[in-house]
């Protein structure tokens, strides 16, 4: 399978065959998440040093070693042979950065004859063996202002949206020992024959109302870039485009939208920039990734996540 082709046939992964993928698929594919790129690696300006570094780290755990970690990872999680656990802060850059390599690979991976999904994972739990940070226990009977505000990041089933900590081993972009798993997983190994095409919306449902329509080659990689994963194949993505930019937003107005939702807003919007920039290198289309948030601060009910440019 071709790129074009893994881009315009991604399938809805949801089961994966009891097979090892072989040690240089392996190591190949581990080699390849340490290469990918950051989406801001070129940016300069030093306000936004922080989105523009990859701070992430990444573990490759079989199925048999997630369950050993995990008390409940086949309640939550999809089968699949391995799971890539994703670590940094919790951060919209993280979530970005996250949606963008894990399309990448994903992109790889079908090029392969493999294949991926992503994977909420938020609601795993420990293993009691395994160590976990745990808050103090507030020492009156009354909650603090901290504690009450961490209640708006909590799961329905009362677990915390924010990631565990962890000690890890494996290392990239900065040098760090200490990380946070995010909520996020990307589940890959062999499909079976029962996935199937996801449908994409046409992108002029996608632009914001009074926006201008983009130039024919933006146009076109639009149209096929929104062939992305995305939760629940939502697309939540909504476009201003100007000539040969687009800026990229998601809705801030949705009602019962929790902190997981945004975060998989924000992975979504960060596959999309992947299939834009890898059509873009595969047409020569030289292109940039950017940001610009102050620029659209007048924009009410939405929420601004990265621009991109052909040059």
């Amino acid at each position: 399978m071709t790129l074009n082709d893994a881009i315009n046939q991604r399938v809805s992964v949801r089961h994966f065959k009891e097979l090892p993928m072989q040690v240089n698929e392996l190591t190949n594919f581990m080699r390849g998440i340490e290469a990918i790129p950051s989406l801001f690696e070129n940016e300069t300006d030093t306000n936004k040093a922080k989105i523009a570094s990859k701070n992430l780290a990444f573990k490759l755990l079989t199925h048999a070693e997630a369950e050993k970690m995990f008390s409940n990872l086949n309640k939550v999680c999809v089968y699949a042979p391995y799971y890539l656990f994703f670590y940094g802060e919790v951060n919209s850059a993280n979530f970005l950065n996250c949606g963008y390599i894990g399309q990448i690979a994903s992109l790889w991976l079908a090029c392969n004859n493999l294949a991926a999904c992503f994977q909420h994972t938020g609601k795993l739990r420990y293993i009691e063996t395994m160590p976990t940070e745990k808050a103090s226990e507030p020492s009156s009977t009354t909650k603090s202002e901290e504690a009450k505000a961490s209640d708006d990041n909590t799961e329905p089933n009362g677990e915390s949206f924010q990631a565990k900590s962890e000690t890890i081993s494996e290392k990239t972009g900065d040098s760090f020992t200490e990380a946070k798993r995010l909520p996020l997983a990307l589940a890959l190994g062999y499909a079976d024959k029962s996935a199937k095409l996801c449908p994409k919306k046409a992108v002029n449902k996608c632009l914001i109302s009074g926006s201008p329509t983009p130039n024919l080659n933006l146009q076109l990689l639009l149209q096929t870039a929104c062939q992305a994963p995305s939760e629940y194949n939502s697309q939540p993505w909504r476009f201003w485009t100007n000539d040969n930019t687009v800026h990229i937003f998601t809705c801030t107005t949705w009602p019962f939208k929790s902190d997981w939702h945004q975060a998989a807003e924000s992975v979504a919007c960060g596959a999309l920039v992947a299939n834009l920039a890898t059509l873009a290198e595969l047409k020569n289309l030289p292109y940039q990734i950017f940001c610009e948030k102050q620029v659209f601060s007048e924009i009410e009910k939405l929420t601004y996540q990265l621009s991109f440019r052909l040059l």
